[in-house]
């Protein structure tokens, strides 16, 4: 699926009205496959690499689908506190707030670089930028325990 600027940020909005606030209750991820649900019924569903594709559904979660000990773990239990879009870039943020165990938050950021040829889905750690979970081409060296740095500008 091509992602242009105004898909991007009409989804954005979207995804704002119909995520915002939301706690994560259940997550999924594969090498290149990432999808949680939340406590509204709604869950998003990714798939990275060449043809990647982003969508929203409301309809029963796969029963098959199981949270692992990978870093889709980490999304269990966040609260989404806000959507954005980049104004000139095709990359789409959910901003997120979970509770650690001593009931401390903390906060994360989990970016999903819809760029054509290469989408993928980066969590990191919003105060130092520390990747927690990549989810790219099969490909691809996985970044995790670097700090995210951002795809070049395209210059538009």
């Amino acid at each position: 699926m091509a992602f242009d600027y105004f898909t991007i940020q009409a989804l954005a909005q979207e995804l704002q009205g119909r995520l915002q606030g939301a706690v994560i209750e259940r997550a999924y991820a594969q090498s290149t496959e990432l999808a949680f649900a939340v406590d509204e019924g709604d869950w998003l569903c990714g798939v990275s690499g060449r043809e990647g594709l982003l969508c929203l559904r409301r309809e029963a979660w796969p029963r098959s689908w199981r949270a692992s000990d990978g870093p889709e773990k980490y999304l269990m239990r966040a609260r989404i506190v806000a959507v954005e879009a980049e104004r000139r870039e095709r990359i789409l943020r959910l901003c997120l707030e979970r509770r650690d165990r001593a009931g401390r938050p903390s906060f994360g950021v989990l970016v999903y670089e819809l760029i054509p040829n290469k989408v993928r889905f980066i969590l990191h750690r919003q105060a130092d930028g520390e990747i927690l979970g990549y989810w790219g081409t099969s490909k691809d060296k996985s970044p995790v325990g670097k700090p995210y740095q951002p795809p070049e500008p395209s210059g538009r």
